[in-house]
Formats: structure tokens, C-alpha cells, sequence
């Protein structure tokens, strides 16, 4: 074949109806690539997971570690008990501040 024959075959090809097979193996590839994109997600946020386990198991341990041992901490009013909570902590009531002109008297 000739180079204007290959360009006229192209653009034959280009323009027509593509049949249902031509149809399904496009959508398979791209199902396929689609899978290997997800996997490649998957790998990812898995070692995500693994690296902050390890990190939280690692801050765990040195903060038992800290409170085993007594360390003085630079303000005492906020330390707690290993087994208390943050979620335990009640920060008292919300108190509200007007938004700017509203609550306020003209003088």
C-alpha cells in the first residue's frame, strides 16, 4: 500500500460505524485499565495504612513510655491519665460572640 492509500484507509476507518465487537473490546480495554489504575490506588492507601499504624503504634509507645517514667511535662494542667480519653474531656459551655453590628449598642 501506498502512503494515500494507508491515509485514505485511515480516515475510512476513522469515520465509519464501529461493529459491537470493535465496540466491546474498546469498553474491555478500558475496564482494564480502569482495574489497574484501582489497584495501583489500592497499593497505595494500603501502605498509607501501614505507615500510620506504625507511626501511631510508635507515638503510643513513647507516650506510655513518657507516662511510666514520670517525665515532667512543661504544662501539668493538661496532662492526663494514659487510659483517659480525649473524647472525655468536656470543654464547658460554648459562649457566643455577636457577628460584627449585631448585640451592640450605638452610644
Amino acid at each position: 500500500m501506498t502512503k494515500r492509500e494507508l491515509i485514505l484507509q485511515f480516515i475510512r476507518d476513522f469515520f465509519r460505524t464501529k461493529t459491537p465487537i470493535e465496540i466491546a473490546e474498546h469498553e474491555l480495554l478500558e475496564a482494564q485499565l480502569a482495574q489497574m489504575d484501582a489497584e495501583t490506588s489500592v497499593e497505595y492507601y494500603v501502605a498509607m495504612v501501614q505507615y500510620n499504624q506504625k507511626r501511631i503504634d510508635r507515638l503510643k509507645d513513647r507516650l506510655r513510655d513518657m507516662y511510666d517514667r514520670k517525665e515532667a511535662i512543661a504544662q501539668p494542667d493538661i496532662r492526663m491519665d494514659w487510659n483517659q480519653r480525649i473524647d472525655t474531656i468536656n470543654p464547658g459551655p460554648i459562649e457566643r460572640i455577636p457577628a460584627s453590628g449585631q448585640g451592640q449598642t450605638k452610644i
